[in-house]
């Protein structure tokens, strides 16, 4: 069964992990909204895996979309807790929502 991440799921606000790889943080047409969304369906101390693209991650530790140098988003509260680079070159960020 598929359903949107925006319609209810199973066990809101208890998940460990969430995963968005391959570009879909606009998923919905809504990179601002999906990490408010993904919020409310991680545990409070649930962590969100993004897959970013080089050079991706503010290093003050502040989060925000941005699409080439131009923000799209306000910084919303996850704090990049681990980044790392995979075999084949894809980069990622784990995200630990802020209190």
């Amino acid at each position: 069964m598929s359903r949107s991440v925006f319609d209810p799921l199973p066990d809101e606000g208890r998940w460990g992990t969430a995963l968005l790889i391959d570009g879909n943080i606009g998923i919905g047409g809504a990179p601002r909204r999906l990490p408010q969304r993904v919020r409310e369906v991680v545990a409070p101390e649930g962590l969100l895996l993004v897959e970013t693209t080089p050079g991706d991650v503010d290093e003050r530790r502040r989060v925000r979309i941005h699409s080439g140098h131009r923000p799209v988003s306000t910084v919303f509260p996850w704090a990049v807790a681990e980044r790392w680079t995979s075999a084949r070159g894809r980069h990622f960020v784990a995200l630990r929502a802020c209190r």
